[in-house]
Order: structure tokens, then C-alpha cells, then sequence
């Protein structure tokens, strides 16, 4: 299956049915409507017929050669198939293959072949002028290695020997990818999987859908799954094997076509790709009847704008602001804030965003306590009463240690520091005292929630470092 970037269409080659038939379809990108192409069927009845959905694969019946064929989507030839080489191994090129990947250079009229594996995926990054490769079957090993092949000094960088060791998908066989050279991303979906070499092959029904991001295509990237929201799992296209995926670069959509619905137990890892059977709610393949999928999907990938972002950091922060104005200030001050500062940063159409924003006026207006409830400010004048009585709520829980401070220095320690740190005050920050623990432990969290909007280079990790010492501590004595 390949999509023309110009038109809009998209053309499928050859299928596998309840016999080995050839035909063709054409997806026109202004009718939206898969038709079949009468023009590629009959220009191509007498080649020989594929078990893979690839221009060159191998052939069955009489015909030994592996033979290469060119056709014409427009101009005057339009709807004509050229034969450019009977047996490719005689003029220079691959021998009989199956199962391979080609990736093609519109710009530099160069086709790039490789089948040194099946079952494998192979995209072309067209700025850096480099191939990656992944996954696949080599003899009866699935695997989980990635590589990159810079093409214009023919070097080979091994990105991973072990991807799933990387966070990234289990050794993968038969999946499929594909690859946005803008944003330095790889789409990979579904395909057969296995934990370990002696485990059976598995289909999983789970997010077997995944993305691949990398600054640089010969340094590692990370990987990621692609999990569907609880109430959309209904509305995603089953797991599948051995399918077809195209990618529209402009509109920044995945198209996606039959495969392989499940598994039969007859099936060994050479033919795996040509049965099909039904998987279990586990993912587990599982015996059944075979099952061959004909639907057809769009997947279009959505991001946040820099104004939603910045919407929704908006949003945290006044909420936050609300919640302080409701225990220091008058309620009409408070609610006056609520419909005009916080309100217009809202999502109104979002049911959960719009829940949020009522939530604020019942859970902190109508059930505002005592300042002192949550903590008197510390005086701005005179020193801090470190032995006096604690002004937060019994009820209300110590603050948890994090990597980060969860609650202020106190001034003691404070005015140890000041031959070597000197203080000074901020113009913008309000005069007072320094807050309470328990408002200190909401700005934190506050805190917390706006670092999901920063990449994860620039920020520190997400574990705690409590988190990562272990309870047991070794004391080592030495003897005198």
C-alpha cells in the first residue's frame, strides 16, 4: 500500500484471500470512497501472484525470477505497468526475496531495499539521509534490535540491541511503521510479539500501538505507547498482524488497512503472515477459525497548540490563586476572580475541564474555614516562635518528603545561611510572612501538575528520591 502525497490517493497491491488472487485498489483522495483500479488488476493478471502486499515479492508457481515492475499513477502513460527487469539478481540487484522493505527517495530517484530478515520495519529519514530499521524474524529468533544506516557514508549505528530493555515493544514481528521526518517520529502498529524466544507468538490487544521520538536518527530516542482513552478503546481498530499502513505527511494522518485478526495453532513463524485465526481478551493467539480483516482506518494525530498550553498552565495556576483568595481575602473578591479570571481559561466544551471549574466554588467559597485554620503567614517583624504552637489543622496530614522541599525552611536555619547566601527580596512578592506548611504543599503540587507541560530533557526526573532509597540501611562497622 503506498499513498501519493500530490493526489491524495492511495493504491493497494495484491491480497491473500480464500486463494492467491491479484487486484488492486485505488483510494481517490477526493472521493474517499476504496474503488477498485480495473486498469492495474488487468495491466497485472499475467505476473505472478504475491503473498505479501509489497511490488516485489516472491514468486509462485512457474516463475523463478524476481522480477521488478514499475506503474504509472498519471500522464499520458497513465494505468501502464513496465517491465524493468525479469530477475533483478541478474542485473546487479537483490536475489528472490520475500517479505522485504523498500523505501523510496522521490527527490533523488532512489529505491532502497532490504531483506536481510522478514517481518521487519524500515522507514526512511529523508533529512539525515538515513534508514532505520527494526524488529523482525532471523531463523526462529524474534527481534528486538534497532539500527540506523546513514546512506551517504554507508555507516551503520546499532541504536539498541534490546529495545524492549528500553521501555520500548517486546520483539516484534510483522508490525508495521511509519515515519514523520518533521516532528522526528515513528508510528508502529500492531504485529505479532513474543516475551522470550520459547514463548509462543502473542497478539496484544492492549496498545499494540507505539511512537518512537529521537533528536538525532544514530542516537537513541525514547520510546512510547499510544494508550486510547477508556471511553475511545471501542472506537480504535482491533489488534492486527501482517497489515498495511500509509502516512499523509500534510494532514498528519495514518491510513490503515486489513491484516491478520488472530492466530491458529498450526501456525509456525515462516507462515505465520498467511494464516489467521481469533485472539483472546488477553492478547494470547488462540485456536479458531482463520480471520482476515478488510476494514479500513484513519488515524489522525492531534497536539496541543502553544495557546493551549499555555490555557491549561493558566488554568492550574488560577485555581490556585482561587483557593487562596477563598482563605485570605472576602468571598466577593474570591468569587468575582472565579467568573472573570479563572472562567475565561476554561474549556467549557470539556466535560471534565468544565466539572473541575464548578467543583471550584462548592469545594473551596462555600466551604472556606478560618485563615487560621490553615496557617497564620509568620509575622514580618520580630523573630519567628519556633516553639510555639503549630497553627495547622489537626486534621490535616504531615507534608510527604520529596526530592523537593515540601515545606519552607524555617527561619532558624535560615539566618544560618546568610554568610553564605544573600537574600533578596523580590519586588513582585507580596509582603508577609513566609507561608504555611499546608499552602506551601499545594504550591508544590500546583508545581508538579505545570511540569507536565515541560519536555522531560528539561526537567529533573519524575521519580522522588526517597522513592529510591531503600528502606534497610547496611551499616559496615570496622573493627578497631
Amino acid at each position: 500500500m503506498v499513498f501519493d502525497s500530490k493526489t491524495g490517493s492511495i493504491y493497494v497491491l495484491g491480497r491473500l484471500s480464500d486463494g492467491d488472487l491479484i487486484d488492486a485498489h485505488e483510494f481517490p483522495g477526493d472521493t474517499r470512497h476504496l474503488t477498485q483500479d480495473s486498469r492495474i488488476s488487468d495491466a497485472f493478471a499475467n505476473a505472478a501472484t504475491r503473498l505479501s502486499q509489497h511490488m516485489a515479492g516472491e514468486a509462485s508457481g512457474s516463475a523463478h525470477g524476481s522480477d521488478f515492475y514499475r506503474y504509472h499513477t498519471r500522464g499520458l502513460d497513465a494505468g501502464k505497468w513496465d517491465l524493468l527487469a525479469f530477475d533483478t539478481a541478474a542485473t546487479g540487484g537483490p536475489p528472490l526475496i520475500s517479505d522485504h522493505q523498500m523505501e523510496i527517495d522521490c527527490e533523488r530517484q532512489m529505491i532502497y531495499v532490504f531483506g536481510g530478515r522478514a517481518g521487519h520495519s524500515m522507514v526512511l529519514d529523508t533529512k539525515s539521509q538515513t534508514l532505520l530499521i527494526f524488529g523482525g524474524q532471523r531463523e526462529d529468533r524474534y527481534l528486538s534490535d534497532m539500527f540506523a544506516f546513514h546512506i551517504p557514508t554507508s555507516t551503520v549505528t546499532e541504536l539498541y540491541s534490546n529495545f524492549s530493555a528500553a521501555g520500548g515493544p517486546d520483539p516484534c514481528f510483522t508490525q508495521r511503521a511509519v515515519i514523520d521526518v518533521d516532528t522526528q517520529e515513528i508510528y508502529i502498529f500492531g504485529g505479532l510479539t513474543r516475551s522470550k524466544p520459547s514463548a509462543p507468538p502473542v497478539l496484544e490487544s492492549e496498545s499494540p500501538y507505539w511512537i518512537y521520538r529521537y533528536d538525532r536518527p544514530d542516537i537513541p530516542g525514547k520510546w512510547s505507547k499510544l494508550v486510547p482513552e477508556k471511553d475511545a478503546e471501542s472506537s480504535w481498530p482491533q489488534p492486527r498482524y501482517a497489515h498495511q499502513v500509509v502516512y499523509d505527511a500534510k494532514s498528519k494522518t495514518v491510513y490503515m488497512h486489513g491484516g491478520n485478526g488472530g492466530l491458529d495453532t498450526e501456525d509456525t513463524p515462516s507462515d505465520s503472515e498467511t494464516r489467521g485465526g481469533e485472539a483472546d481478551d488477553d492478547g494470547q493467539a488462540q485456536a479458531g477459525d482463520m480471520k482476515r480483516l478488510d476494514d479500513f482506518w484513519r488515524l489522525e494525530i492531534v497536539r496541543p497548540s502553544e495557546e493551549e498550553i499555555t490555557r491549561r498552565a493558566l488554568f492550574e495556576v488560577r485555581k490556585q490563586q482561587f483557593r487562596e483568595m477563598c482563605e485570605d481575602g472576602p468571598p466577593i473578591k474570591a468569587l468575582t476572580f472565579l467568573q472573570t479570571k479563572v472562567s475565561e481559561v476554561v474549556n467549557h466544551d470539556d466535560p471534565e475541564e468544565a466539572k473541575a471549574f464548578r467543583l471550584l466554588l462548592s469545594t473551596h467559597l462555600l466551604s472556606a474555614f478560618p485563615r487560621a485554620a490553615v496557617g497564620d503567614p509568620m509575622p514580618s517583624s520580630g523573630p519567628p516562635s519556633v516553639s510555639g504552637p503549630s497553627t495547622v489543622r489537626e486534621d490535616s496530614p504531615p507534608p510527604r518528603k520529596r526530592s523537593r522541599p515540601s515545606s519552607p525552611e524555617p527561619a532558624a536555619s535560615a539566618s544560618n545561611l546568610v554568610s553564605v547566601v544573600r537574600w533578596e527580596t523580590d519586588p513582585s512578592e507580596a509582603e508577609g510572612g513566609a507561608p504555611s506548611p499546608e499552602r506551601f504543599r499545594q504550591r508544590t503540587e500546583m508545581f508538579e501538575r505545570l511540569m507536565v507541560f515541560i519536555n522531560e530533557d528539561a526537567k529533573q526526573p519524575d521519580k522522588n528520591l526517597i522513592d529510591m532509597i531503600s528502606d534497610e540501611v547496611s551499616w559496615v562497622v570496622e573493627q578497631p
